[in-house]
């Protein structure tokens, strides 16, 4: 029976982070866990894996936008990868929309080309606030607080509370928009093809919806405790 066997006796799921190797490789002890971020225990690493699987998607997602993207302006790969890789993903979808309108797409499919723009969008907000979160903490049993730098002055940070529940859903939304485009790229490379049979339209689906921050000031949180405004 392996280590991985021995760590799961009971049903108990592995954590890297109980297992004595793991600390002897990086000179630690195992009770070094009692001092690990919320990310590194077994209540935070199913929000690690949720938060992984919801990057690798974006990630397919925002390549399959470059390929519908290419489709309106190249049949050739290079040419299309060249055009796109000083574009920002924001940038290629306000070009995708002009050069759909321009091709004399039929207006169904520039509906949902606007569709899939304004859900990539969303997605990638969401992507990108959990993303480029600092730190995330235990709020409560059914809850986690995932705190990045905030734009504004110094003693600021913008928190989420997320529950796993919303990262399913981020998750699902995500997966979602990438084989929404999938299936308008794959139609549009028939199409320059030349086929003579064309895919159904891919149906709607619901709108993904905005994660929910807040920006906190964390010094007035400091006065209110009675602590210099730094949080000294």
């Amino acid at each position: 029976m392996g280590d991985r066997d021995r760590m799961e006796e009971n049903d108990q799921p592995y954590n890297i982070f109980r297992d004595q190797k793991f600390w002897d490789a990086l000179g630690g002890t195992e009770e070094d866990d009692a001092l690990a971020d919320f990310r590194e225990t077994d209540a935070g690493a199913p929000y690690m894996w949720m938060l992984g699987r919801i990057i690798l998607d974006f990630n397919y997602a925002e390549h399959q936008l470059k390929a519908l993207f290419w489709g309106y302006f190249s049949d050739s790969f290079e040419a299309g990868h060249a055009l796109t890789t000083a574009l920002g993903s924001t940038t290629v979808t306000a070009i995708l929309r002009d050069a759909v309108k321009r091709s004399g797409e039929p207006q169904e499919v520039l509906k949902r080309i606007d569709f899939a723009g304004q859900a990539f969008d969303i997605c990638r907000a969401n992507r990108n606030a959990l993303a480029h979160s600092m730190t995330v903490e235990r709020y409560d049993d059914d809850s986690s607080v995932w705190i990045r730098a905030s734009r504004k002055l110094d003693y600021h940070q913008t928190q989420m509370k997320i529950t796993l529940k919303d990262m399913f859903r981020v998750s699902r939304e995500v997966a979602e928009t990438a084989r929404f485009i999938l299936a308008l790229q794959m139609r549009r490379n028939m199409l320059i093809r030349g086929s003579n049979v064309l895919p159904d339209l891919p149906d709607y689906y619901e709108k993904p919806t905005r994660l929910i921050s807040k920006d906190i000031n964390l010094a007035n949180e400091a006065k209110k405790l009675g602590l210099h405004p730094s949080g000294e």
